[in-house]
């Protein structure tokens, strides 16, 4: 079972990863010490995987997201591609109707369509693309108090 104090720390890293110790502990008044040993415990227990950035992928000139759910004759030979393919952001195996679900990022729909046409090599029984239209809440478990709630320029406040 998770303690208060875990849920607290790791809500905060989901808030800012880039956060240091002493700021951590300073607002979420838990002791200095407690925030570092518990840092360094989830780093050795792999629980923390690595600390990331969310990105703008727009202002990055990247105006196209898709994600895919497919199934395939060839799951092996697939799950490489996908694996290796610059446009593959996340790729996760899954169980049910479908066999892989993944996001890709393209600059333009040009970009898009030549990896769909690369995906025919794989024999795709199954394909499902969904555009993504804008992040409305990322990366939020654990954290408590404060979503973080990504909005679109014209949808600031």
């Amino acid at each position: 079972m998770l303690t208060n104090n875990t849920k607290t720390i790791l809500g905060y890293l989901q808030k800012n990863a880039r956060s240091s110790v002493s700021k951590i502990a300073s607002e979420t008044r838990i002791p200095v010490n407690t925030v570092l040993k518990k840092l360094t415990k989830f780093e050795n227990e792999n629980i923390i995987k690595k600390y990331t950035t969310l990105l703008n992928y727009s202002k990055l000139k990247y105006f196209v997201r898709v994600n895919f759910a497919v199934t395939a004759k060839d799951k092996q030979a697939l799950l490489e591609h996908l694996k290796m393919h610059k446009n593959v952001n996340s790729l996760y195996l899954t169980k049910g109707d479908f066999d892989y679900y993944f996001e890709t990022i393209f600059r333009d729909m040009a970009e898009l369509y030549n990896f769909i046409e690369s995906l025919d090599d794989y024999g795709l029984k199954t394909i499902k693309e969904h555009h993504v239209i804008e992040d409305v809440v990322k990366e939020n478990f654990f954290v408590n108090d404060e979503p973080l709630i990504l909005y679109p320029d014209h949808m600031k406040r």
